[in-house]
Order: structure tokens, then C-alpha cells, then sequence
């Protein structure tokens, strides 16, 4: 209250530059009533905000700028409330013209306008065992054959279990953990794809490299079904390899942002179904956490990748990202609900288990669902996980179809 009688007595202007980064959606309801309030006071405000649907529900008038320029301009409530057709689908917002890739997936992430939602999707090679070109060359296919808006580059090379080990089940076979340089090891084949797919996208559209966080590396790779006894029995020394495993991670995030990702897809194993509330809290959250400050600025388009079906989602929303990917049709929450729950751009809509099972009619109707859930703004039409290998194209090109429709 003595900062708005402060502002009000001496005819002060405000001007706020994103005042909802990185704070959890209760902090950002409250900074929002703060902003309002100090409006009704009669201080005006001008805010710069990527949380588009907020920003308009307390807005007079709004801006779209695109690279540098005002592309739209109208009252916040026109801005907020696009006509929708018979199905309860958004109808393409004026934009100034077509966009390009990158601009639609930067417009999604920014909660601003966009001509039509985006569209990605996703499946594990088997390549494995494969050098980088080749890595690289699959990669590029799937983008060009399907138009994809947004890449996600999958990342299947292993991390180094270390020398004359199958698996590691007690505190001394932890022990033997150390730093290392990805280029050094499996991961670094990956870098390289990352620089040539970078180097054949520049210009044309966004990709993004997939990390798993360090709970899920050190057990698909390292540990494996030792994961449980290791939590219970020996909590300690599970917690120093896990911190060296993400020292190593964040020295690989860091590695492929510099060679050209936009940013990181992380994928984090928060749900009943892999560890208890109680664990999550102590062997992954501080370090996801932790992983996720250590690229914080480096990239524009890092995007968590909740996995699982019974989700801890609340402990999830505060992670500093750019988008939220999950499975809503295995586990939820609805995109509705994510949308009450979150100022995250969405990344969902398409079920990756039954993909291939469907027909292409019940694929396009789960993304004009999506889409209607969603709203206009904030949203990238994806599976919730890794569709099938052998999901056939005419259903892929269904849902990008669908996402531009």
C-alpha cells in the first residue's frame, strides 16, 4: 500500500517486463491482483508480459510485436476472445500474414497470436549404435517428410557405465562415478548430430535435444532394477552419484546449446509409478532444479516432459521452462485443467500409446479436442510421448493436417 500511495502522489508511470517468469501460478495470481490493483489506483501501467491470456484479462489494450514490430494492436478484450467455428476450434488469428516456423513456434512459447498452433511429433530410431551423420540424416528425414514445426532430437547413446561393469548395485560400485567430458563418451556422438542438425536447420525452424534428468539416467543406464534397494538402503551414497551424474548432465545441456539447440526436452520420471512423493522430493527435484538454473537464459525453448501417468504435477509447475509436455489422455490433467493450472505453454494432445491402432478420423478429432481445450494461444499439438516406431505416415500427416486446419 505505501508503494501505490507513493506512486499515486507523485504521477508515476510503471513499466513491468515480464513480472510472471519463473514464479509458481499462485505467485503469479497474486502478482497479477498487485498489478491490478495498482492500476484501479489510477497508475498507469504498461506490461510486457509472454503470459498472453493474463496479460489480456487485465489489459485496456494490447501490442503483438514479432521480431521488433507491432503486428497486432487492438483492445485486450478483441485479442482474447477469437471467434471460434462450429467445433469450438480457434480460428486463425491475423498475424500479419503466414508464419514461418520459427515465428509460430516463438508465438506459441510467447502465449502471443498465432496463424496456427504448431505441430511435432516423435519416435525412437533404434539408431543407437550409429554414427552422427546417420543420426542426423533420420532425424532431418522425419522433419522434412512430415513439415514438422518443432524437432525434437532423440538422444539414444548411452551414458558410460564405468570400465569391467554390467550394473551398479552398491554404495562402492557408485563410488567409481566420476566427471567426465561428453565429447569423450557415447554422448559425445550425439553433439555431433546436434551440430549438424543444427547447421541444416539454421534459418528454417527450432529443434530441441532430449535429456533425461539424472534419477532416470543413472537408472536406465547405470543402476536399473538395483534403483529401488539403492533408495531405501543407501540413501547417501545414491544421492553423491546422482550429483555427479548431474554435474555431467549440465556440462552435456550446456555442450549442446552452444553447438546449436534451441533447447532442452527434460524428461523427468515424476509419477507414483517410479518413486514415492517422499523420493522425488529428495533424490530428483533438487537436482532437476538445479540442472535447469544451470541453462537458464541459454536456450529459448527448454520444454519439461512430466513422463508417467500419476504425476506429483504440482511440484512440476514451478520447474523454469518454456512449455509443459505430458501424456493428457494416459494420466492427465485435461489440457483444460493444465490450462487453470499452469501459465506454461502446453504441449499435448495426441494419445502416443494407441497411435497406431486408430484410424486417421479419430487421430484429427483428438486434435481439434486439443485445440478447442487449449485455446488460441500457448499450445504445440504433440503426442505425450513417444509414438510407436511403426506408426504408419498417412496417421502422422492426419495430425499435422488437423493442427492446421
Amino acid at each position: 500500500m505505501g508503494i501505490t500511495v507513493f506512486l499515486i502522489e507523485h504521477d508515476m508511470k510503471v513499466i513491468m517486463d515480464e513480472p510472471s517468469m519463473g514464479l509458481s501460478p499462485l505467485y503469479v495470481d497474486r502478482i497479477f491482483d498487485i498489478i491490478q490493483e495498482l492500476n484501479r489506483q489510477g497508475i498507469a501501467i504498461l506490461l510486457v508480459e509472454q503470459n498472453a491470456n493474463m496479460a489480456l484479462g487485465i489489459a485496456q489494450r494490447g501490442y503483438v510485436l514479432q521480431t521488433g514490430r507491432v503486428v497486432l494492436a487492438d483492445t485486450a478484450a478483441n485479442l482474447g476472445q477469437p471467434p471460434h467455428d462450429a467445433q469450438g476450434i480457434p480460428r486463425a488469428v491475423t498475424t500479419g500474414g503466414p508464419m514461418n516456423k520459427i515465428e509460430r513456434v516463438r508465438a506459441a512459447l510467447a502465449g502471443a497470436p498465432m496463424d496456427h498452433p504448431p505441430f511435432t511429433i516423435w519416435y525412437h530410431f533404434g539408431n543407437q549404435h550409429a554414427p552422427a551423420e546417420r543420426a542426423a540424416q533420420v532425424h532431418l528425414e522425419l522433419f522434412e517428410h512430415y513439415d514438422l514445426d518443432l524437432l525434437k532430437v532423440m538422444n539414444d547413446y548411452d551414458y558410460p557405465m564405468p570400465q569391467g561393469m554390467e550394473v551398479m548395485a552398491t554404495p562402492a560400485d557408485l563410488g567409481r562415478l566420476a566427471p567426465f567430458d561428453p565429447l569423450e563418451t557415447p554422448l559425445g556422438t550425439q553433439l555431433r548430430a546436434i551440430e549438424q542438425i543444427a547447421r541444416a536447420l539454421a534459418g528454417k525452424a527450432l529443434f530441441v535435444d532430449t535429456l533425461f534428468n539424472a534419477w532416470n539416467t543413472l537408472r536406465r543406464n547405470l543402476v536399473k532394477e538395483a534403483m529401488p534397494a539403492l533408495m531405501s538402503e543407501h540413501p547417501k551414497a545414491l544421492g553423491a552419484a546422482l550429483r555427479v551424474v548431474n554435474d555431467n548432465l549440465i556440462r552435456y545441456a550446456r555442450a549442446t546449446l552452444e553447438r546449436g539447440a534451441s533447447g532442452i526436452f527434460f524428461s523427468v520420471p515424476a509419477a507414483a509409478e517410479s518413486l514415492t512423493r517422499e523420493q522425488f522430493e529428495r533424490f530428483m527435484r533438487p537436482l532437476d532444479l538445479e540442472l535447469l538454473e544451470a541453462v537458464r537464459g541459454l536456450g529459448e525453448c527448454h520444454i519439461l516432459h512430466a513422463h508417467g501417468e500419476a504425476l506429483y504435477l504440482d511440484r512440476l509447475l514451478d520447474y523454469p521452462v518454456h512449455a509443459l509436455s505430458w501424456s493428457d489422455l494416459h494420466g492427465g490433467p485435461t489440457i483444460a485443467e493444465a490450462r487453470t493450472r499452469t501459465a506454461l505453454t502446453l504441449m499435448a494432445g495426441v494419445d502416443h500409446v494407441g497411435f497406431p491402432y486408430v484410424s486417421a478420423g479419430v487421430i484429427r478429432e483428438q486434435v481439434r479436442r486439443a485445440r478447442a481445450e487449449a485455446g488460441p494461444t500457448g499450445f504445440i499439438v504433440a503426442p505425450g510421448c513417444a509414438v510407436p516406431t511403426y506408426s504408419f505416415p498417412p496417421l502422422i500427416t492426419a495430425a499435422r493436417d488437423a493442427a492446421r486446419e
